[in-house]
C-alpha cells in the first residue's frame, strides 16, 4: 500500500478495516454458489443478524457481477469477501441499499421477488416459516431487532433517494431521464418507479406490528400514521375523478367525521398499545372520541395500564377473560392479569394462579395452555422471590422449559433476576454471576 493511499484511508477512518484485506493472501476459488445456505430465502435460515445480511449482500453482489449491464459490477464484486467479516458489518449495512436498488433496476423479476420476500420475512418473523425451504432457525430477540432496524433504514434510504430523484425531475423536466453515469446506469424515472413498486409490496400494518414487537414504538406509530394518511390522501388526490373534494366529503360523511375517516382500516388495538407505550396521552384522549377507538380489550385496558390504574386494568382483564369478545388470546390476557396483580402487590395471588395454570397444563397439552405457562412463570418468579418463597422459586425455575425461548426482554429479566436472588439466598457466587451475565446478554 502506497504512503498516499495509507494516508487517505487513515484520514477517512477506514484504514483499520481495509488494511487486513489489502495485505491478505486469501484467494477465493469457488466460482459457483452451490451451497444451500447461499441461496434464498436467507432470513429464516440465518442464526443471527450478521449471517443474514452478509449472505443476502453476497448473493446480490454475485448476481450483479453476472450481469453485464451493471455499471458497478467490478466495485461491488470487490466487496464480496469483506461482507463476510463481522468486523466489517457497517460496510454491509452501507451498501445494502445500493445493492437492492441495483437489483431492482437491472435484475430479473426473480431478483426483485427475492428482495420483496426477504423484507416480508423480516416484517413477519413471528409467522410460520413453513414456506421457506431448508432448515429453519430462529434469531434471538436482539438479533431480530437489528434485522428489523436495518430493514427500516433500508426503506428510509430508498424513500429518500426516490424523493430526491422526483425533485430533480421537477427541476430538470427536459432532461429528467438523463444520467451522469452513462446509458448503462438506471434513469431517475426508473429508480422512482422500482422503489414505488417495492414499497407497494410491503404491508404497513405488518411493519407496524413488527416494530411494536421489537420495542420500536415510534417507528410503529409512524407506519400506522402513514397508512391512515394514505387512505385519506387517496380520496383527495384521486386522479381518475375530477371530484376529489366530493370524494373526501363523502368519505368523511360516511365515517361520521374526519377522525373516523382517518382511522378507517387501522388496527385500533395496536394503535392504542403503541400510544400507551409512548405515553402519548393527548393523542389517546383526542382519538377516544372515535367510536372504533373505544372498543379495545374491553374498556381500554392499555390506557388504564399507561396511567398506572392497575386495579382498574385488572378488573378489565377479568371481564375480558370471562367474555370471549376480545381479539387477544387467553394466554395474553392471563399474562396481563398477573402483571396487574404483581403491580398491586398481591404476590400470593400470583403464585396461586400460576400454580393453577401449571396444573391445567399437565392435564391439557393444548398449544394455548403451554403458551400460558411460558408467559406466566416469569411473573410468578418475580412474586416468589419477593415473598421469600425459595422452594417455590426453585420449582418455578425448573418448571420453565428453556428450549422454548423467550422474545420478551422483560420476561428474560424477571427469570434471570429470580435466579440471581436464589443464588444470593444459597450464598452461591457462581449462580449469581451466571444469572447477571445472562440478564445483561
Amino acid at each position: 500500500m502506497s504512503p498516499w493511499l495509507n494516508k487517505q484511508l487513515k484520514s477517512a477512518n477506514v484504514l483499520d478495516v481495509i488494511e487486513p484485506y489489502w495485505e491478505s493472501k486469501f484467494n477465493e476459488k469457488s466460482k459457483t454458489m452451490a451451497s444451500k445456505t447461499t441461496q434464498p430465502p436467507f432470513f429464516h435460515q440465518s442464526l443471527n443478524y450478521h449471517i443474514w445480511i452478509s449472505r443476502w449482500c453476497r448473493y446480490m453482489i454475485l448476481r450483479a457481477h453476472e450481469d453485464s449491464a451493471c455499471t458497478w459490477r467490478g466495485l461491488l464484486h470487490a466487496c464480496r469477501t469483506v461482507v463476510r467479516s463481522p468486523s466489517a458489518l457497517s460496510i454491509s449495512e452501507f451498501i445494502v441499499p445500493i445493492l437492492v436498488l441495483e437489483r431492482l433496476c437491472f435484475g430479473t423479476p426473480d431478483d426483485e421477488a427475492v428482495i420483496v420476500q426477504e423484507l416480508k420475512d423480516v416484517f413477519k418473523f413471528s409467522g410460520s416459516p413453513a414456506a421457506s425451504s431448508g432448515p429453519v432457525v430462529h434469531m434471538s430477540h436482539n438479533e431480530k431487532q437489528k434485522a428489523v432496524t436495518t430493514a427500516f433504514n433500508l426503506i428510509d434510504t430508498l424513500k429518500w433517494w426516490s424523493n430526491e430523484e422526483q425533485e430533480e425531475n421537477l427541476k430538470h423536466k427536459s432532461n429528467r431521464n438523463s444520467s451522469a453515469y452513462g446509458s448503462t446506469c438506471w434513469t431517475r424515472s426508473k429508480s422512482v418507479e422500482k422503489i414505488s413498486d417495492l414499497l407497494q409490496h410491503l404491508s404497513l400494518e405488518s411493519m407496524a406490528s413488527t416494530a411494536a414487537a421489537m420495542g420500536l414504538h415510534a417507528r410503529a406509530l409512524l407506519c400506522l400514521e402513514t397508512k391512515a394518511r394514505a387512505g385519506l390522501a387517496e380520496a383527495v388526490f384521486d386522479t381518475t375523478s375530477a371530484k376529489s373534494k366530493d370524494n373526501l366529503c363523502q368519505m368523511v360523511t360516511a365515517r361520521h367525521g374526519l377522525g373516523n375517516a382517518l382511522l378507517e382500516g387501522i388496527n385500533i388495538s395496536l394503535l392504542k398499545e403503541v400510544l400507551a407505550k409512548l405515553d402519548d396521552y393527548s393523542t389517546m384522549k383526542a382519538s377516544a372520541k372515535n367510536d372504533r377507538f373505544l372498543i379495545f380489550d374491553e374498556n381500554n385496558i392499555r390506557e388504564r395500564e399507561s396511567r398506572g390504574d392497575w386495579a382498574g386494568a385488572l378488573t378489565d382483564y377479568e371481564r375480558a377473560l370471562r367474555s370471549h369478545t376480545t381479539s387477544g388470546t387467553r394466554a395474553e390476557l392471563e399474562r396481563g392479569s398477573l402483571r396487574c396483580l404483581l403491580k398491586i402487590g398481591l404476590h400470593e395471588n400470583v403464585l396461586n394462579q400460576v400454580n393453577g395454570i401449571i396444573h391445567t397444563n399437565k392435564n391439557n397439552k393444548g398449544g394455548d395452555t403451554i403458551k400460558s405457562v411460558r408467559h406466566s412463570i416469569p411473573t410468578a418468579v418475580d412474586a416468589a422471590w419477593r415473598l421469600g418463597r425459595w422452594d417455590a422459586l426453585d420449582d418455578l425455575l425448573k418448571e420453565y422449559k428453556h428450549d422454548e425461548g423467550l422474545v420478551d426482554s422483560e420476561d428474560v429479566f424477571k427469570l434471570e433476576l429470580g435466579k440471581a436472588m436464589l443464588g444470593l439466598h444459597r450464598h452461591s457466587k457462581a449462580e449469581v454471576d451466571k444469572a447477571v451475565q445472562a440478564g445483561r446478554d
